[in-house]
């Protein structure tokens, strides 16, 4: 017994005529108490009437109460609530009801019937004068008493039940009983409560939210806006209805409907960039998404949608793609203007320290030649940033040696270290793949900073080892993990949190002992990301740093060669003694060797070595340190040669100089450091595969090739405005035995280009009149391929935009300035082979490129 009807009103049916209605009972209960009447009328006329009339009619009425009580019972049974029937008033003593009063008041059925449970009881204090209003109105109205209501459950609860009533009547038309159904709705009420609950959270959130936020039926048609919405697209009154995509932009709203189709098709939210109208009529842009809340079947009922204005972001990103284009021209403009003159610097001293001079000269062209390399040093890193910074870093892709990249970064740093006596370690582990296919320029750029930084603030005798593994992933996709470990001074907490960050250092105090931008490791940071892997450092004071990072890379096939990294059949077996004082080199060494099969024994002092051979033990092989205290590497050699068990064995020295001509006849090969695993066993290897001993040493400082132009004739064009930059070439091709013509702009190459034929033009891209990039375009289409000279880029613009515009153009190489001797030289090589490579026509083998 619920909520009360009101009398004469909700609670009371009425007539056409304005009576009310009477209700009747189920017609289980009316069929029950008819024939109990008719059978009480029977049984008085039976005592007048003769017996073989009675005795048939009673037996007929017991067989239809039996059926009928049998059909109320099980009526009765089936009804989920508890059926009652009760006494007209409180305390409303009940005369019948069903099992399920247990389940709905914790008392059994008998307990009410009994009267030791009264229902008036149950009721709550605060629900009894309702309960008993609505009651008093039903038998005054003959209607339904319908009542929602608490009761108290035998073990305390409080159970919310509905109570659908109806009063009874005799023959005479007085009201006898209730009879009625109660319902247990306490769940059905606490899950509206919930609901309701829950509504009012949603819409207050909604309020709260600064942007649109609306909701549509299945049709998509507006059915909620919360107040941002409102006060953004019009009022609540003027939008519920409207269907949402009617707001976008007429030429945007098709392309919205099919990806609104593509979306519901693959399940997933409608996400898209539209204009929408504002309440003011402006279309403005937006972020749109809407997620699609669904039935059982998958079938949309409704859609939740929020829009977020992104006008002034959209406005803000335009002017920030202009400003980074003028600062990308700026920075492009800059490196022109800066590399220009460094290009004269650069050549200009290299070709000086080529020359004879004496020692205070050479001394001085030295330090100009280094600040001009430090100069540029620091231009590149600040290019570089500014590049990295507004994302135009462009990752080639090629296939590349691991150990190549790793062994060549080791060679730039090594004549940095080397004054210093800092020993340069690499160790590459098993399973570490040979070729790997990305950027290894970028690879080496990152390895270089890391072995630069290690180098300069690790003191002289310190060590730097480079490690290098790989863990295979989904194939062929393999994490390359590289680690720099250095035995410096290490840093403190505050100074590690300081390293990554652009135009910091570990020592920013203006006492500093080492210079630099403060770049380096904030660039070698982006590339690392851009090749999806990460950064770390550990250090502590005193106990130097390891910088750790990984890429991702796909493992490459390289050409078929001897791997380094396993079992070589010529070395197995073979024992090796390694005397060297720096425990890190004596690891690498051991790691290697054993890798390779043999049988490897090491020890930091020259004199264990010498008692070792003393006693007689042998060895196939000896690897000597140069460097050691008390008795250096070749003294070491020249005790072992006066020694029975030594005099033939083969002696291989590790230096970070070239031994002095006297001393390289006590050994078989030198080996200059930094040790690559593959010069190692090239160099081991030779012992034992080819007679007699050999004299290895690795090359020294780049020279410049005096008769290349003999080994490889070319005829050379060059195309420069710039008179310095003229005469720096000249000298340089002159030294390499070249004598190149030259063109001022790109209007005079092509009119010398008509007069003699050329096999290369170096041609520089900023040039007045006709530039580099135009000149080669009119190049390439005066002459087809193979009847044109080879057309190589010369750029102060180091972007990899500049270089590809020169691809496009039909730039055939590149080399950037300031142009080193090395890249002049490897140009030029490759221009002859390119040259030889061509194929000849019938009686042309005279023939010239060009006509």
């Amino acid at each position: 017994m619920a909520k009360g009807r009101i009398p004469g009103k909700l609670n009371t049916p009425k007539t056409r005529a304005g009576k009310p209605r009477v209700r009747t009972p189920p017609i289980a209960v009316v069929a029950t108490v008819e024939d109990f009447h008719a059978r009480e009328r029977l049984q008085g006329e039976g005592s007048r009437s003769e017996d073989r009339f009675i005795q048939p009619a009673t037996a007929e009425l017991e067989r239809r109460v039996q059926d009928l009580t049998g059909r109320f019972n099980s009526l009765v049974a089936s009804v989920p609530g508890m059926v009652y029937r009760s006494e007209l008033h409180p305390p409303w003593r009940m005369s019948f009801a069903s099992d399920n009063a247990l389940a709905l008041t914790g008392y059994p059925a008998q307990e009410f019937i009994s009267g030791r449970v009264l229902w008036h009881d149950l009721i709550h204090p605060e629900d009894r004068t309702r309960v008993e209003v609505g009651v008093r109105a039903a038998l005054l109205h003959r209607g339904v008493d319908v009542e929602d209501y608490r009761i108290r459950h035998r073990n305390g609860d409080i159970r919310f039940v509905h109570d659908s009533a109806l009063a009874t009547f005799d023959a005479a038309g007085r009201a006898v009983a209730f009879e009625g159904v109660m319902l247990d709705i306490s769940d059905r009420l606490r899950v509206e409560r919930e609901l309701r609950r829950s509504e009012a959270r949603y819409r207050l959130m909604a309020r709260a939210i600064p942007q649109p936020v609306w909701s549509t039926d299945a049709q998509g048609r507006l059915d909620f806006i919360n107040q941002a919405a409102e006060d953004y697209f019009g009022n609540e009154k003027r939008m519920l209805g409207v269907p949402w995509l009617d707001l976008l932009l007429p030429d945007e709203r098709q392309a919205a409907e099919a990806r609104w189709a593509s979306s519901l098709a693959e399940g997933r939210p409608f996400e898209m960039e539209l204009r929408l109208r504002r309440a003011d009529g402006e279309y403005r842009w937006h972020i749109n998404r809407v997620e699609a809340q669904k039935d059982a079947l998958g079938r949309p009922l409704k859609y939740f949608g929020s829009s977020f204005d992104v006008q002034e972001l959209k406005q803000a990103k335009e002017a920030a793609e202009v400003a980074t284009r003028a600062k990308a021209a700026f920075l492009a403009n800059m490196s022109h203007e800066l590399r220009t003159p460094m290009n004269a610097i650069i050549g200009m001293t290299s070709l000086l320290l080529d020359t004879p001079l004496n020692t205070e000269q050479k001394e001085y062209v030295a330090i100009v030649h280094n600040s001009g390399e430090h100069l540029l040093t620091v231009i590149n890193d600040i290019l570089d940033y500014s590049k990295i910074e507004a994302g135009r870093v462009e990752l080639e892709r090629n296939s590349f040696g691991l150990r190549e990249c790793v062994e060549s970064a080791l060679d730039l740093v090594s004549p940095a270290a080397t004054p210093k006596g800092v020993e340069l370690g690499y160790l590459a582990h098993a399973g570490t793949p040979e070729g790997l296919l990305g950027d290894a320029g970028r690879l080496r750029q990152i390895l270089v900073n890391l072995l630069s930084n290690a180098v300069k603030f690790t003191p002289a005798g310190g060590h730097v080892l480079v490690e290098v593994r790989g863990r295979p992933l989904q194939e062929p996709a393999f994490e390359i993990e590289a680690a720099v470990t250095d035995s410096g001074d290490g840093m403190t907490p505050e100074a590690q949190a300081r390293l990554f960050q652009p135009f910091s250092q570990a020592d920013a105090s203006t006492t500093r002992r080492h210079g630099g931008t403060g770049l380096g490791l904030s660039i070698s940071k982006g590339l690392i990301e851009m090749m999806g892997g990460h950064i770390s450092l550990v250090s502590a004071p005193g106990k130097g740093s390891t910088f750790k990072f990984t890429i991702r890379a796909d493992e490459a096939p390289l050409p078929l060669r001897v791997s380094p990294l396993g079992t070589v059949a010529a070395l197995q077996g073979r024992r090796v003694l390694i005397v060297d004082d720096i425990e890190i080199n004596r690891r690498i060494l051991m790691h290697y060797t054993r890798l390779w099969g043999m049988a490897a024994e090491a020890t930091s002092e020259a004199g264990e070595a010498l008692r070792w051979i003393s006693r007689g033990d042998a060895f196939d092989l000896a690897l000597l340190d140069y460097h050691m205290p008390v008795m250096d590497g070749v003294m070491l050699a020249r005790e072992l040669r006066h020694l029975r068990t030594g005099a033939q064995l083969p002696i291989i020295m590790l230096s970070s100089v070239s031994l002095p001509a006297g001393d390289q006849g006590a050994v078989s090969s030198t080996l200059l450091k930094p040790i690559k695993p593959s010069r190692l066993l090239e160099a081991i290897s030779s012992q034992f595969i080819q007679t007699g001993r050999t004299q290895t040493v690795e090359s020294g400082p780049f020279q410049l090739p005096r008769d290349l132009a003999e080994k490889h004739p070319l005829r050379v064009l060059i195309a420069e405005d710039n008179p310095e930059n003229q005469k720096v070439a000249q000298l340089m091709f002159e030294r390499l035995g070249y004598k190149p013509d030259f063109a001022g702009d790109g209007g005079e190459a092509l009119a010398a280009i008509e007069r003699r034929p050329y096999d290369v033009v170096f041609m520089d891209v900023q040039m007045p009149v006709m530039d580099g990039l135009e000149t080669t375009r009119a190049l390439c289409q005066r002459w087809p391929p193979g009847r044109r000279p080879r057309i190589v880029g010369m750029s102060a613009n180091a972007m990899a935009e500049d270089v590809k515009l020169g691809e496009l153009a039909g730039m055939d190489d590149y080399v950037p300035k300031p142009v080193t001797a090395q890249a002049l030289v490897a140009a030029l090589l490759r221009c002859s082979r390119m040259k030889h490579a061509l194929p000849s026509s019938p009686g042309a083998d005279s023939d010239p490129p060009c006509p």
